[in-house]
């Protein structure tokens, strides 16, 4: 049936093995349970685990077909169709750089548009 627990983290005996100094050794578990209900919980890490820029104990990622993730600096995509794979961390400056342009161009139009 396969493994039912996929642990994540910098530490080699991790099954998804991340390199990146932001993440703790063990850093997050993905469990299925019998229902084939998939769950990411943070194993208490210094830096934690975000999900749709929350920092929740425990999530369903099975409720949306494609999932996006940060532990440490490194964003992950997890398919539930699929593996999870890494984009790696320097996406993250990228990411928070494009938010906050787009975020100054809105506020931009709205003040144009009032006036």
């Amino acid at each position: 049936q396969g493994k039912k627990m996929i642990r994540m983290g910098r530490a080699q005996q991790n099954d998804l093995r991340v390199h990146d100094i932001s993440i703790s050794r063990i850093h997050a578990e993905i469990s299925i349970t019998k229902e084939n209900r998939i769950y990411i919980r943070d194993c208490k890490s210094k830096f934690g685990t975000l999900i749709l820029m929350k920092s929740p104990e425990q999530i369903n990622l099975a409720t949306e077909e494609m999932n996006v993730y940060q532990i440490g600096r490194s964003i992950l995509i997890f398919n539930s169709t699929g593996a999870a794979k890494s984009i790696g961390s320097s996406l993250c400056s990228k990411v928070s750089k494009k938010t906050k342009k787009k975020n100054s161009d809105d506020a931009n139009k709205k003040e144009n548009d009032a006036e």
